[in-house]
């Protein structure tokens, strides 16, 4: 093949990928939404959940403009990217239910994002990062309720294997 039609065909792929990132960001905040509203008997402190899904809303806003024009936000600092989610998605589960917390599988859309967007590396990385915030919840409370002593050793298992699985598919 020539280079033109490999730099196109890439070039496809990257704003493709980047559509699916953003949309990924989209989903997150409305189904965020979603759970703080429906389930305000359940969660820690509403108001502070609003607030930063209001704080990811307004990231999602900046995102979406970056890539109507063709570019991805922070593209050179994905890793201060990764960072930011680990501790905004950190901070959602704390105000919530913390190790069980439904905001913990936003953990696995943020590793999807990462390995569509960035390199190997990053993905891994990221995969580190997210562990590192989930295993922080997990200290703050380090005695498991009955039934769920299986919710923290199965979601870092979960991260592993899609941080695994879609680096391996972003790069094939």
């Amino acid at each position: 093949m020539t280079d033109s039609v490999l730099k196109t065909r890439d070039t496809r792929w990257d704003l493709a990928a980047e559509a699916v990132a953003v949309k990924i960001r989209w989903f997150g905040v409305i189904i965020g939404l979603v759970l703080v509203e429906t389930r305000s008997e359940l969660v820690a402190n509403q108001t502070a959940l609003r607030w930063i899904l209001a704080l990811g809303a307004a990231y999602a806003v900046v995102d979406t403009y970056f890539s109507l024009r063709g570019r991805v936000l922070l593209q050179r600092l994905p890793l201060l990217v990764s960072l930011l989610e680990a501790v905004f998605i950190g901070l959602l589960c704390h105000f919530d239910s913390r190790l069980d917390s439904p905001f913990r599988y936003y953990y696995m859309m943020s590793l999807v994002s990462c390995a569509i967007r960035y390199d190997r590396m990053s993905t891994y990385v990221t995969c580190l990062l997210h562990c590192a915030s989930y295993s922080a919840l997990a200290l703050e409370r380090p005695v498991f309720e009955p039934g769920s002593e299986w919710t923290f050793p199965l979601t870092l298992i979960v991260m592993l294997w899609v941080t695994w699985a879609s680096a391996s598919l972003s790069e094939s």
